[in-house]
Formats: structure tokens, C-alpha cells, sequence
């Protein structure tokens, strides 16, 4: 870059003074200079239509480089959304699977127990209705 800056400082400044010898040599009197200079105002009108048509069309390239932009951020926003919505029924699913085995590890003891020293059929009845409602409700509000 600085390179490149330094290049055309150089290549400015020795068109600068060429013109002002190739003037001054050829042009001895101011006359005849602003006669010359007359001649280009046809070509300072179009260069600076031309440079008003390089801006505006400047402009409309950052306009849809700016709308590119904002719909590559859009699809972004929502394959990031997508993909929260994915971890969170894998964590959900991943709380049922540890919950489910919590549930069938009581359940296992409680078939290992003799029922008839310890519990009634009644309160081993409860206590798995009591199991499979916890289970519903925690599948409930995981889904949910």
C-alpha cells in the first residue's frame, strides 16, 4: 500500500511539472495558454458527468451488498435458532432418559422388597401410580 502510494505521488508530481514546462515551451503568453486550456471544457464536463455516474453507481452496489448482507444475517439468525431449538430437545430427551432410569431403578426395588412384611398391596399400588405420575408430569413440562 505504501508502495503503491509513493508511485503515484512520483508519477503525480513529474505530470505536474511536465506540464508546466510543456506549457511554458509551447504556450509563451497567457493568451494563448487559456485558449488552450478553453479547449478541454468539453472534456472537464463529461469527466465530471462520468465521475457523478461512477458514484451513483457506486452507491447502488452498496446497496445490494448492504441487502445481501442483512439476508445472509437473517438466514444466520435463523439456522442459530434452529439449532438452539435442537439442543434443547436433545437435553430434553437426555433429562427423560435419566429420569426413566431413576424411575425404573425405585421400580426394581420395589419389586425386590417382600411386600408382605414391609408395604400392603395398596401403598405398592400408590406408590407406582405416585411414579408413573411424576414420569407424565416431567414428560409434560419437558415437552412443553
Amino acid at each position: 500500500m505504501k508502495k503503491t502510494f509513493i508511485s503515484i505521488l512520483i508519477i503525480s508530481t513529474v505530470f505536474f511539472i511536465g506540464t508546466i514546462i510543456f506549457t511554458v515551451k509551447y504556450f509563451p503568453t497567457w493568451a494563448i495558454r487559456g485558449q488552450f486550456g478553453d479547449m478541454f471544457n468539453v472534456a472537464n464536463t463529461v469527466f465530471a458527468f462520468l465521475s457523478f455516474i461512477g458514484v451513483i453507481y457506486a452507491l447502488l452496489q452498496t446497496s445490494e451488498q448492504l441487502k445481501i448482507m442483512r439476508d445472509d444475517i437473517k438466514l444466520q439468525d435463523k439456522a442459530s435458532s434452529d439449532e438452539t431449538n435442537h439442543r434443547t430437545i436433545i437435553l430434553k430427551i437426555e433429562a427423560l432418559n435419566i429420569l426413566i432410569k431413576q424411575y425404573s431403578t425405585e421400580l426394581n426395588e420395589l419389586k425386590k422388597l417382600d411386600h408382605r412384611d414391609v408395604m400392603s398391596e395398596a401403598e405398592i399400588k400408590n406408590k407406582l401410580i405416585n411414579l408413573k405420575n411424576q414420569l407424565e408430569y416431567t414428560l409434560n413440562n419437558l415437552i412443553n
